[in-house]
């Protein structure tokens, strides 16, 4: 092949895919980066959810004992 050839292969194809490849990083990226931030809140979010969970269900284990000790002292009298 030439350099002629070549050159047509270049500009016939690989250009516009050079060019598509520009535009669609572009416009593709700052989606990506949202997405991911939103990934990022989101997973923030439940893990304090999560935090929040464990915390009242310790909660309800200190209360729920309670009230078994309470309710031994009242069957017992």
């Amino acid at each position: 092949m030439t350099t002629i050839d070549w050159s047509n292969i270049f500009f016939n194809q690989g250009a516009p895919l050079l060019i598509l490849g520009f535009i669609l990083w572009f416009m593709v990226k700052p989606l990506f980066e949202a997405h991911v931030k939103n990934i990022n809140k989101n997973t923030e979010i439940l893990e304090d959810l999560v935090a929040s969970c464990k915390e009242m269900k310790t909660q309800y284990e200190i209360l729920h004992k309670r009230f078994e000790v309470l309710e031994d002292k009242l069957n017992s009298k």
